[in-house]
């Protein structure tokens, strides 16, 4: 009798049968399906990063446009000569940024 209990309970905790591939599905299935979810949260959130960096780059091409319009060289000379040699540098810099986020967003679409 107790072997036949054994023999049972071994059968049930197998590995075949209609039941068990079924149950094998749906954990491949939930496992494959949350990995599909990551990743696609992954790419949204590459995405809003991407427009964000498009924004910033409107805004700051935009801001150094104006810039350029106005004589700020000519009113920064008046104050000190040192001070139209850094704003050039932050310019140029500012627009070497753009530049480089400009890349980086062509080489990710």
């Amino acid at each position: 009798m107790i072997k036949l209990k054994k023999l049972i309970k071994e059968s049930k905790e197998k590995d075949y049968g209609f039941k068990s591939d079924v149950g094998k599905f749906r954990k491949e299935y939930a496992d494959h399906q949350g990995k599909f979810k990551r990743k696609a949260l992954g790419l949204r959130e590459t995405q809003q990063i991407m427009k964000a960096v498009g924004m910033v780059n409107e805004k700051i091409m935009g801001m150094i446009g104006e810039l350029n319009e106005l004589p700020v060289s000519d009113a920064l000379e008046n104050v000190k000569k040192g001070h139209v040699k850094k704003y050039i540098r932050a310019i140029e810099t500012l627009k070497g940024i753009c530049e480089h986020n400009t890349e980086w967003i062509k080489e990710n679409q």
